[in-house]
């Protein structure tokens, strides 16, 4: 599973719909996919800070590409 946490978002959708995603890394910059929002702003939810958490399952080399990406992302470098 692939999250992304969209801060300072205060759009009016609800927990549950689809959003259409384009993530601009490696070389599939044309590409957009369908995350599903599991949480929304206060305004739909009780949640406090603003913003989306969006999810989609690593089915396809696009999301596994990007769930791969995030994953080098964070992992510490090390300088010898």
């Amino acid at each position: 599973m692939t999250s992304i946490r969209v801060h300072n978002c205060d759009d009016s959708r609800p927990a549950g719909q689809h959003v259409r995603l384009r993530v601009f890394f490696s070389d599939k910059v044309f590409e957009s996919h369908t995350f599903i929002i599991l949480s929304a702003p206060p305004s739909h939810s009780y949640i406090s800070s603003p913003g989306f958490l969006l999810a989609a399952r690593n089915d396809g080399d696009w999301t596994r590409a990007l769930d791969d990406y995030t994953r080098q992302q964070q992992e510490p470098s090390q300088v010898n």
